[in-house]
């Protein structure tokens, strides 16, 4: 499926967001999927209480806010995709980002 980015910046220039099926392909976003229990329990570890001193900064509005890089190289290789970039670029109109 073709990708249309110049309608995402039209939507986000006039809606303020923008929706992005499929615009990472899914086998860039499966590594960082296989590793995200790097950062946080699942849904039912969570709610079960598995490990609440693990669930113990999620407590919060700012809770499970993660430093940059991640523990997991490939949800950090996932933040800086090229994809991203170039898309971050379109919608801030520069090409100097920072993480």
């Amino acid at each position: 499926m073709q990708f249309d980015i110049d309608a995402a910046v039209r939507a986000w220039s006039e809606a303020g967001y923008a929706i992005l099926p499929t615009y990472i392909p899914v086998e860039d976003l499966a590594p960082g999927v296989a590793e995200i229990s790097m950062l946080y329990p699942t849904a039912d570890d969570y709610h079960d209480q598995v490990n609440p001193d693990r669930n113990q900064r999620f407590g919060d509005e700012f809770g499970g806010i993660d430093d940059f890089p991640f523990a997991s190289t490939a949800l950090s290789l996932l933040a800086v995709h090229p994809r991203l970039i170039d898309l971050a670029e379109r919608l801030l109109c520069t090409d100097d980002l920072r993480v």
